[in-house]
């Protein structure tokens, strides 16, 4: 396989190095920090703590992603990244030359200024992110000068550190208690003199989040969000910004020119306009909503490598090919359209890249084989500590003592960072010496190392049911470090381990076929990608037509590069063999599990096709809602803008100089529908600018709530408005009002800037009405089991890692589906659920069945409660071990909930790793807590 180099240090970097080293390749990642985690995260120098733990910013948390990321899942992934022999780390150092050959690049790289290596990469994939812009470069607002003006990363640092030591909020200057917060917006974003003129597209979310985490921890301090237009463009993010209001977070739409402090109480001072009436208002502490940069590596690398970047020197890609730049075998994980990327998109450009990258390089995913397991009737149990781990406790190593002895344990190992690769090499030959049946590693974080280290002690024959960690994060955020209490959290974990019992995993074998829910554009990219893997797939559409509503309109929303995008999907789709498209169909019924569902499809003439697949993908995408309001389907004047795309592309319609008025948010951004329809604001610019190009004379006006333009597509609002189309805001209670007066339509608005009502007189409205989901998206999620939110939106695992809609795999949702998204999205996304799919797909068998239910027959009376009581479906009545009948519960669909455990009446079914015995011994050792001496 081929030999591949990552730039980067993030959360790109390495997912995109262990995806290609799953499929064999050998991966370089070139990092110019010491540190881990990129912008996502920071690690401190210390070297005699944990690193996952104790020296990690909380900027990891809230940046990039979802409110609820932790350090887990990078730590997690770093863990991966450094104990995988296929990966290796190069930190400290930088690209200097390359030289490309005939099959791959000659690239040399500086050693931390020490001495140069030369390696030979076949293709280069550049992670490296974004640069946080510089608020000294606006020294209006005093960074630097006034101790008590910070950035929102340095003020998420300040706020994790508060609530890790239980303190009130402080202000750096003089450790005065914070009452009063302002946060600024677009700090070094939509900002000329900045060389910035884009929207950063992630500052309004961080935000919103940091407010909502403040005023959690104390919701008496006041605060102040000012701000021009709010970008809240992705799911869920329109209820953070509603949440921080309703948590009393004041949002005040206001540019802010400067910060004073006064030189005695050192309090900052912002004036404001609201409602024409300058407000003067008095400030603890001052956070600014800083934007972002280019790495400021782009223009060296950009040289080296000899690839374009955009006027902003951000690499250039195409948004209809997002991972590819304008050389050959060089990729990117970046967006020269967004700017800056939540985790979600990350992870989704990740997995285009790398397909992108296999594919150039031919290669196909490698299917593991299960280990084998050693059969071992005396237990044998070791514990290892890691010292690193004690020192972030405080407790002294001397605990060892005490550890040795616990009843039970055979063996107690200690050593410094036992997670690194050194050390696994070390716990993995101590398994073998030893003769270890159950281990267990005291004290570490939960997951990510509990993980790892089950997977190294099965390579070594131990189940993973008998590997288990005393969580750190319990322990040291609760600031108890009480010897007895680790010595207590010790034993418990002991007696839990002693009691465990391997479990089994079942080889289930996988239908290599796909089935896909809607012919949406995502839906058509995905089926391509699964039949460029040779995976028969068929595609049912419940209209006469394919392409969902992006095709329907594609004439009159692409471009003249995307229409030709979409031409040739079309082509590829109607001549691949593995492809089947049938339309006027629908599913009516699904039972199975990951690997092998059975399907029932309604077809057009009502027969029924049998249909048996490995994995099912949902793209029903989104419908247009029809307006109730503006008086709609009342007057021929007012249309909706899929109404008005045919008309305006039209050169006759625009000749004459009339007044158009376009009304942003017709049904979303309410109460009913409190999500942003992310294309509509940029859709009706784009068509206002079209009309205003045509025919200057033109007037224009545009009213909005906010104007959702993040990126660059900022600058087709600033164009919009150098053309002098006019752009007016409203709120939900000063909505516009429309009225029919003679053959022209009064239209009256409130203008806060006039702090007034404004008549418009005008010749068309039109009406951007909201995307909503499909309106059988329901239906399919009760029949498919699975979970759609409240508005009709299918709901995945996790909404910044995973986009699988069972928790127990096998059902997957792309694009639209999942949350409205852009062509561009949907592209990446549709290719990154494709190559989800293909994980499962490409495989003979899959291991299923790790925790599951269990009958006794000679105690089950076959008195159908678990099958009632089940929501899968799963257990059957079956004569084949009892004549009089018992149930039976198939390993390989059971869910492992234990509501038939928790329902038998005869208590015939247990739940494996959740035994009564194990359970009952669990409670009495916890009962014994304190009941013991230490030798101390």
């Amino acid at each position: 396989m081929a030999d591949i180099l990552i730039i980067g240090s993030g959360i790109a970097a390495y997912t995109s190095a262990l995806e290609l080293s799953h499929a064999g390749h050998s991966v370089y990642i070139l990092s110019k920090e010491d540190h881990i985690g990129g912008k996502i995260a920071d690690f401190s120098k210390d070297t005699n703590s944990c690193p996952f733990v104790e020296n990690q910013t909380i900027a990891a948390l809230y940046l990039g992603g979802s409110i609820h990321a932790s350090a887990t899942i990078l730590s997690s992934l770093y863990l991966q990244v450094i104990n995988n022999p296929s990966i290796k780390l190069i930190s400290n150092s930088k690209l200097v030359s390359s030289l490309e050959k005939t099959d791959s690049f000659e690239v040399k790289i500086d050693l931390n200024k020490q001495k140069e290596i030369s390696l030979n990469v076949e293709a280069i994939l550049l992670a490296q992110g974004f640069e946080i812009f510089d608020p000294t470069e606006k020294g209006e607002y005093g960074y630097s000068y006034y101790k008590n003006v910070i950035t929102s990363t340095e003020y998420e640092k300040l706020l994790f550190e508060s609530k890790q030591s239980l303190k009130p909020l402080t202000r750096p200057s003089d450790k005065k208690k914070i009452e009063k917060i302002a946060f600024i917006q677009c700090v070094g974003s939509r900002d000329t003199t900045t060389n910035s003129e884009f929207c950063s597209s992630i500052c309004c979310m961080y935000s919103a989040k940091e407010v909502i985490l403040t005023k959690e921890y104390e919701n008496k301090v006041d605060i102040a969000v000012f701000y021009l237009d709010l970008r809240e463009c992705s799911k869920n993010f329109y209820s953070l910004t509603e949440k921080a209001q309703q948590l009393n977070a004041r949002y005040i739409k206001s540019m802010i020119s400067t910060v004073k402090e006064d030189p005695i109480t050192e309090n900052l001072s912002i004036k404001y306009l609201q409602e024409n009436i300058i407000q003067e208002e008095n400030f603890d502490l001052v956070v600014l909503a800083t934007g972002v940069r280019a790495n400021q590596d782009n223009k060296s690398l950009a040289e080296i490598l000899k690839i374009e970047l955009d006027e902003f020197d951000f690499i250039k890609t195409s948004p209809l090919n997002p991972t590819a730049t304008n050389r050959k075998g060089i990729f990117t994980i970046s967006s020269s359209e967004k700017k800056a990327l939540e985790v979600a998109e990350t992870m989704a450009l990740v997995s285009t890249a790398t397909n992108k990258i296999n594919k150039f390089l031919s290669s196909e995913k490698i299917i593991t084989k299960p280990r084998p397991e050693k059969e071992n009737i005396q237990q044998n149990i070791g514990v290892f500590v890691c010292k690193n781990a004690l020192n972030t406790l405080n407790i002294d190593d001397e605990i060892i003592k005490e550890l040795k002895n616990i009843p039970d344990v055979s063996h107690v190992f200690i050593d410094e960072k036992i997670c690194t690769p050194e050390k696994i090499s070390s716990f993995q030959k101590n398994i073998e010496e030893h003769d270890l049946t159950n281990i267990l590693i005291a004290p570490c974080t939960l997951k990510p190392a509990l993980n790892m280290f089950r997977q190294k002690a099965a390579e070594k024959g131990i189940n993973s049911a008998l590997v288990d960690s005393i969580d750190i994060f319990n322990l040291y955020l609760a600031k108890n470090n009480d010897i007895l209490k680790f010595i207590s959290n010790t034993k418990k974990a002991i007696t839990n381990l002693k009691n465990s019992k391997p479990l089994r995993y079942n080889a289930a074998p996988v239908i290599q076929k796909a089935l896909i829910i809607g012919a949406s554009f995502s839906g058509l990219i995905a089926a391509l990608k699964l039949a460029e893997k040779n995976i028969p797939t068929i595609i049912i559409e419940k209209t006469d037509y394919i392409g969902g509503y992006v095709f329907k309109n594609k004439d009159y929303i692409f471009s003249a590069q995307e229409n030709e995008f979409a031409a040739n999907l079309l082509e590829k789709i109607k001549e691949n063999e593995f492809i089947e498209i049938i339309t006027e169909a629908k599913l009516i019924s699904f039972k199975g599990r990951q690997g092998y569902f059975k399907c029932d499809i309604l077809l057009k003439d009502q027969s029924i096709k049998k249909h048996e697949c490995g994995a099912v993908i949902v793209s029903t995408g989104t419908e247009s809602f029809i307006p109730n309001e503006y008086l709609y389907g009342k007057n021929s004047n007012i249309l909706t803008l899929n109404d008005a795309l045919p008309l305006i592309n039209d050169v006759s319609f625009t000749n004459e100089n009339k007044i158009y008025v376009f009304i942003q948010c017709v049904g979303s951004r309410d109460n009913n529908k409190p999500y942003c329809s992310r294309s509509c604001c940029l859709d009706s610019i784009k068509n206002a600018i079209k009309i205003k190009e045509r025919n200057p004379e033109t007037s224009i006006y545009i009213i909005a709530k906010t104007i959702q333009t993040p990126g660059q597509l900022e600058l087709e609002y600033k164009k919009a408005r150098k053309l002098g189309i006019i752009f007016i805001f409203y709120t939900d209670d000063k909505k516009p009002i429309i009225e029919e007066q003679n053959e022209k339509l009064s239209l009256t608005v409130f203008d806060h800037v006039l702090n007034k009502n404004i008549e418009i007189y005008s010749d068309k409205v039109i009406l951007a009405s909201a995307q909503i989901p499909s309106a059988d998206a329901k239906e399919l999620a009760d029949i498919l089991n699975i979970q759609a939110d409240k508005y009709g939106f299918l709901s995945e695992t996790h909404g910044e890692f995973h986009t699988i809609a069972s928790p127990l795999g096998g059902i997957f949702v792309a694009g639209s589906a999942h949350e409205i998204k852009t062509v561009t999205d949907c592209i990446s996304h549709a290719t990154y659920i494709a190559n989800r799919a293909l994980r499962l797909l490409v495989k003979p068998y899959i291991l299923l069945g790790f925790t599951t239910a269990d009958v006794d027959t000679d105690k089950c009376a076959a008195c159908l409660t678990c099958v009632r009581q089940c929501p899968y479906n799963v257990p059957q009545i079956s004569r084949d071990k009892k004549e009089m009948g018992a149930a039976y519960i198939d390993p390989t669909e059971c869910r492992g909930c234990g509501i038939c455990t928790a329902k038998c009446p005869n208590k015939a079914i247990s739940l494996h790793s959740y035994e009564d015995e194990k359970i009952f011994q669990m409670i009495n050792k916890a009962l014994e807590e304190g009941s013991y001496e230490t030798t101390f």
